[in-house]
């Protein structure tokens, strides 16, 4: 009897595990994206609540390792999975296209296709766009919402981050409430 039960009990195991839906793929190689965002969020999970681990400027090249579901962003629960510095990390779908950009321009700078090891390679096309030497700015020091998002690109670019807070919930856009 005890013999059944447990041959019982391994056959649902089994049907549990090849009838339970996978919600992550793994690619065989990695396929490179390209972040056609301003900036993108790389987080630690998922979830638009995970930490950030890194942020990816437009056109930085990475390595997309597969696909997870993960929460809404855009209407979409798909995250790539993404390869980055000796770890995995999370970079939502709706930020990054496989197609190749000629070259990205960012608030002033020309960035060069970039990897996803973080390095990046930019020159200025004019002057700067805002001072990154120090938290100096803030919403109210823009009359437009697409000035604040070339402010925060152009200090992003510069790798000083979002040193001017402008981008207060995390989700690579500066200044949501401006015009």
């Amino acid at each position: 009897m005890l013999r059944k039960i447990l041959i019982v009990g391994i056959l649902v195991l089994i049907l549990t595990i090849a009838i339970s839906p996978n919600t992550s793929t793994r690619a065989q190689s990695s396929t490179t994206y390209y972040i056609t965002a301003a900036t993108a969020n790389a987080r630690s999970c998922a979830q638009t609540s995970c930490r950030v681990v890194t942020k990816f400027s437009k056109g930085t090249a990475i390595q997309v390792t597969g696909t997870t579901e993960g929460s809404r962003f855009q209407g979409s629960t798909t995250w790539l999975t993404v390869d980055y510095d000796g770890q995995t990390v999370y970079v939502h779908s709706k930020l990054a296209s496989t197609t190749a950009p000629t070259s990205a321009t960012t608030g002033g700078s020309t960035s060069s296709s970039n990897t996803s090891s973080g390095t990046s390679s930019s020159s200025s096309s004019s002057s700067a766009v805002c001072s990154c030497s120090s938290n100096s700015l803030n919403c109210p020091n823009f009359s437009t919402q697409s000035q604040a998002q070339s402010c925060f690109s152009y200090c992003i670019g510069q790798g000083r981050g979002d040193i001017h807070r402008l981008d207060g919930d995390n989700d690579g856009v500066a200044c949501e409430s401006l015009p």
